[in-house]
């Protein structure tokens, strides 16, 4: 797919589009990693049964088997929220991503047709 958007930009600016294409993509990876370790700690700490921010804090601080099984099950339920989250956010990115070069490549066909 990054080679036919960078096949739409002039010869001339691929160094740009290349710049452009690697920064958003470093941005996109950072920000992807904060926001669903994000959801994950926020649904973690929300099930758990003791008082703890990490998975390893709230595994010590429990008190019996059953605790402990109800702390993996949270941080489970955080996992699984956090990639549901994540399959969302790439699901519409790829719908959009789509979308807009669909919409170039009609503009496209219209100033060639206009031409």
């Amino acid at each position: 797919m990054a080679h036919a958007v960078m096949s739409a930009i002039p010869r001339e600016k691929a160094g740009v589009g290349a710049g452009i294409n690697g920064a958003l993509a470093e941005c996109g990876n950072g920000l992807g990693a904060a926001v669903l370790g994000a959801v994950l700690n926020s649904r973690f700490t929300a099930l758990i049964p003791v008082a703890a921010s990490s998975l390893p804090a709230a595994l010590a601080s429990a008190g019996s088997d059953e605790e402990r099984g109800r702390i993996t099950d949270a941080f489970s339920s955080g996992l699984e929220t956090s990639q549901s989250v994540g399959a969302v956010a790439v699901l519409l990115g790829g719908l959009l991503a789509a979308a807009l070069l669909r919409r170039a490549e009609r503009a496209d066909s219209a100033m060639a047709v206009s031409a």
